[in-house]
């Protein structure tokens, strides 16, 4: 019987390895292979807690989006995603970064209606849309860290130059986020960003035409 679960177990964890595909050790270049519409993103670690409080919640995925009408600085979104690759969308589940204002990240809560036009509007710059999730035990390997406050996301490449994101463990000095360290346990790459490697998926908010 305990065979029978362990098995069981296995094959509902497979389709999550699939999907996100993550590589904690995953080689990074220090610029992305094509612009990604922006540079950085600040997420508080409050706020990823919070996404990651849904049960169902296995992970977090991460958009460059650009936030309409008439911001032309880039950003990232966040969501949280079931273990079928779906996302956690009701209500204003999408979190948007608006980086630091009056000394404080701020976020902006937002449904999948305004996250998919984040993301069209993205696209729509002449950059590409794209995504990078990460799982629920790799975001906690960063937030959990001593002196952690604050995830930062930042455009990179895999190791076949597939343009992806880096999460790294920041703390906040002065009004300012810095990186926590520089050693590979306070950063996360993600090794399957979509749709490049992963291909098109009727999960994500917005799909890339083909």
């Amino acid at each position: 019987m305990r065979i029978l679960a362990t098995t069981a177990l296995l094959a509902l964890l497979m389709p999550v390895h699939q999907l996100m595909g993550q590589s904690s050790d995953a080689p990074a270049g220090t610029t992305a292979a094509s612009d990604p519409g922006f540079s950085e993103a600040l997420f508080d670690s409050t706020t990823v807690t919070e996404i990651l409080k849904d049960g169902t919640a296995v992970g977090i995925r991460f958009y460059n989006v650009l936030v309409p009408p008439g911001n032309k600085d880039g950003s990232a979104m966040a969501v949280g995603i079931r273990a079928d690759g779906s996302e956690i969308n009701t209500g204003k589940a999408y979190r948007i970064s608006l980086g630091f204002v009056k000394g404080k990240i701020e976020m902006n809560a937002t449904n999948s209606k305004d996250a998919k036009a984040a993301c069209i509007a993205m696209q729509n710059s002449g950059h590409p849309s794209y995504s990078a999730a990460f799982t629920r035990t790799e975001l906690e390997a960063l937030t959990d860290l001593d002196g952690c406050q604050a995830i930062g996301a930042t455009p990179d490449v895999t190791a076949t130059g597939e343009t992806t994101m880096r999460l790294t463990a920041m703390k906040i000095v002065g009004g300012k986020a810095e990186p926590l360290g520089q050693d590979a346990k306070f950063m996360r790459v993600c090794g399957y960003p979509c749709p490049s490697v992963c291909g098109l998926d009727n999960n994500y908010v917005y799909r890339a035409p083909k």
